[in-house]
Formats: C-alpha cells, sequence, structure tokens
C-alpha cells in the first residue's frame, strides 16, 4: 500500500494564528510544515495583546458562538500539549459599580440567554464575597453588579507561541527567520511557494531573532509549497497588495497604521498566584489578569494619538494593587501600544482569496481566541480540500477588488 506524500505547507507569520497553524498542520502526520519567521519583531500584534480569550461581547449571533469555539479548542490544544500552555481557563469577571454599566450588563446577558446560551453566572453580593477571587473585599463593597463569565479565559500569548513552535519543530517542521518575503504565484495565479531572504549565522529562530545585519550572509531563496498559508498578522495586508490580492485591515493606509490602538501595561513578576480569573472593571474601564508566571497584565483602549496614553500605565498597576492589596506595589516592566489585526469590517478572515488557489489566509481582531480553533479548521481544509460551510460569511473572497490575474 503505498503512503501519500507529504504536503509542503509554508505558512507566514509566527503569531499566535502562524503558530497555531502551523502546529496542528505538522501534528497531523500528513504535512511537512516550514514557518516562514520576520526577522525584526516577528509578532508584534501577538507580544502586544492583552492576551484574552473572550466572547461576551462579540455580535452577532454567529460570531459570538465562533468564539465560544475558540475557547473550547484553547483546552483541547493544552491537552493536546500535556498542559504546557500559560492557559488559564478559569473565566472573566465582569463587574459595575455604577447602574448605567449595570443595566448594560443585564441587557447583554439577556441576549445570550435568547441565544441558548448558559455558560455565565450572576453573582448576589454574598457570592461575589465569598468567591475567591483574590480582590479586596472592602473595594467589592461598591460593585452593584457582578457576573461570572464561565466561557472565557488568558493565556500569555509570547509564551504560547515559544511553545507551540517548539512543539512543531520537535514534530519535525522547520521554523525560519527570513525577510523580504514575497508571494510566488505562477501563470494561473496559484500559489507555489514564497520568495525570502534568509540567512545563515542567526540565533536560535525559537528565541527572539536577530537583526538583519547579525548573521553572517543573507540570500535570497524560494521557499516551495503546495499550500502557503499567509497568517502574518499586521503585515497581511502589505504582503497580499504586492501579489494583488485585496485583504484589507481597518486602519491602514498607505503603509500607515493610524487607528485601533489599545494600551497594555506588563508587570514584573509576582511570587504568588492571586488573581484566578481575568477582571474587567466596566467603571474604570479597565482589564485585568495575572499570567501563570506570576505577571499581571492590564489593558484599555483609546482613541487619538497614544503619547498621552502611555504616562496612564503605572497608574494602571495602582489601580489594580487598590483592589488586589495582596500585590503590594506593582513594579512596571514593560508597556506596549497594541495595534490590532482588525479586519476592514471587523470579523475574521479564513479560507482561501478569490481567483488564488493554494493560497490560505487566516486573521482576526479575536486572534487570541480564534487561534486554536482556526488552526483546526484551517489543518482539515488544507489536507482534505473540503469547505467547512458554516464559515462562510468569514471567507476572503467577500473583499473585492484583486487586481492581478498573472504574475
Amino acid at each position: 500500500m503505498s503512503v501519500a506524500p507529504l504536503k509542503k505547507v509554508a505558512v507566514i507569520g509566527s503569531g499566535i494564528m502562524g503558530s497555531a497553524i502551523a502546529y496542528q498542520l505538522q501534528r497531523s502526520g500528513r504535512a511537512q510544515v516550514s514557518v516562514l519567521r520576520p526577522v525584526g519583531r516577528p509578532y508584534p500584534a501577538t507580544h502586544c495583546s492583552f492576551g484574552w480569550i473572550n466572547s461576551f461581547a462579540k455580535d452577532p449571533q454567529p460570531y459570538y458562538h465562533l468564539s465560544k469555539e475558540g475557547f473550547n479548542a484553547w483546552k483541547r490544544l493544552n491537552e493536546q500539549l500535556n498542559s504546557t500552555l500559560p492557559l488559564k481557563t478559569n473565566g472573566s469577571l465582569l463587574m459595575a459599580s455604577k447602574l448605567e454599566s449595570a443595566e448594560s450588563i443585564s441587557n447583554r446577558l439577556q441576549v445570550l440567554r435568547e441565544w441558548g446560551t448558559t455558560e455565565f453566572k450572576e453573582l448576589s453580593k454574598a457570592e461575589l464575597l465569598a468567591l475567591d477571587s483574590g480582590l479586596d473585599p472592602s473595594k467589592l463593597d461598591a460593585i452593584q453588579y457582578a457576573v461570572h463569565l464561565l466561557n472565557e479565559g488568558s493565556v500569555d500569548p509570547t509564551t504560547a507561541v515559544h511553545v507551540l513552535l517548539r512543539a512543531a519543530k520537535e514534530l519535525g517542521a522547520k521554523v525560519l527567520d527570513a525577510y523580504a518575503l514575497r508571494l510566488s504565484l505562477d501563470e494561473n495565479n496559484v500559489c507555489n511557494g514564497v520568495f525570502c531572504t534568509r540567512g545563515t549565522g542567526l540565533n536560535d529562530p525559537l528565541t527572539e531573532p536577530s537583526g538583519v545585519d547579525e548573521c553572517d550572509t543573507w540570500k535570497e531563496t524560494y521557499e516551495a509549497a503546495d499550500a502557503v498559508v499567509l497568517a502574518a498578522g499586521l503585515g497581511i495586508t502589505e504582503l497580499a497588495d504586492e501579489a494583488g490580492i485585496n485583504l484589507p485591515l481597518k486602519g491602514y493606509t498607505d503603509g500607515e497604521w493610524n487607528r485601533i490602538r489599545g494600551v497594555v501595561a506588563e508587570s514584573e513578576p509576582f511570587e504568588k498566584q492571586i488573581l484566578p480569573y481575568t477582571v474587567h472593571l466596566m467603571d474604570e474601564p479597565l482589564y485585568f489578569h495575572q499570567f501563570p508566571s506570576g505577571c499581571i497584565k492590564a489593558c484599555f483602549d483609546f482613541n487619538g494619538s497614544p503619547v498621552e496614553h502611555m504616562t496612564k500605565t503605572q497608574g494602571m498597576l495602582d489601580t489594580i494593587s487598590e483592589y488586589a492589596p495582596q500585590f503590594g506595589e506593582l513594579k512596571l516592566r514593560e508597556t506596549f501600544i497594541g495595534l490590532r489585526v482588525y479586519p476592514i469590517d471587523g470579523f475574521p478572515v479564513i479560507g482561501e482569496p478569490a481567483n488564488t488557489p493554494n493560497l490560505y489566509c487566516a486573521y482576526s481582531n479575536g486572534g487570541i481566541t480564534l487561534a486554536p480553533y482556526f488552526a483546526e479548521i484551517a489543518t482539515k481544509e488544507i489536507l482534505d480540500g473540503t469547505p467547512h460551510d458554516f464559515l462562510s460569511e468569514y471567507r476572503p473572497t467577500r473583499f473585492k477588488g484583486n487586481k492581478r490575474t498573472k504574475k
């Protein structure tokens, strides 16, 4: 009995989406994967992410249920990796101290009930105080409304990427640092590989990559592939544009990013695990959680210039210390301005673009939530060639304006 040859797949992008897809493809035993990791900052959106796995506010209903599948896929992925992911699946605590915010939460829960959702628990004041939340009871006294969202969680995104890439590499995948990446399309517009410049003398590509000038030699190479996965996050529009493919991102104009920002602060590690949940204080507004490493990550959204908001990051940590005094005085380790991988219409993108066979795209503003589920779907679709109908509204074919019919 003959054995089918392995399908050669090149994955462009090594953030949470690319690394999850690469791992599942290599794990299938039916693919030989090469991950092309851009030199410099290899995964800016992932590294700057808050790391929240969430679904509560996702609209419309199909997108909400898709996000719930992302949460379930994280648990499956962690089982596959023998619980080595820096993952918490205890849920989120959503709390409001003002009547207006409380009504907003209550109205949203009613919508979720109409959608058949039961994965939440409204908490009385006694239940909130009895919960082992790590939060100061005196601060919780002011909370007027609280709900425990059961199907949410958090993951340390940068560490998760390293876990996934190491696991893929142990299964036989190649992880390669490269720059000047360019899609290769034949005369029929079929994607057949990637042109890129790769170097020798680089450090281990599973740590932070070297800069362009730090290797011995650089040489343009061609990575032939039966399929190419474009999971390049913030770089996806530029790579697609060069091949005449329309994959638009919101806030991207002529190569410049101008919108869709958040401020994220990360503390130095704290020696004890205090916070089992992601906490969302609607009236601050502030989100925070503690990773298994002990670091606390906090974020808030903003519009306008990032400069004025960078000064608020220590204040975010100070607020967390007020709510969780066991932390004492938290020390700021790093601040991020998080530019989001936000499709132009706000919804996820997965599948082949129009008129470009063998090219598969995956990106989303909810990439942290959806990455493991999209990895499962992408692996089946790439290897079996059978699309999943329930994802039809999330296909890149919805974007018009592909310019090129020949390379």
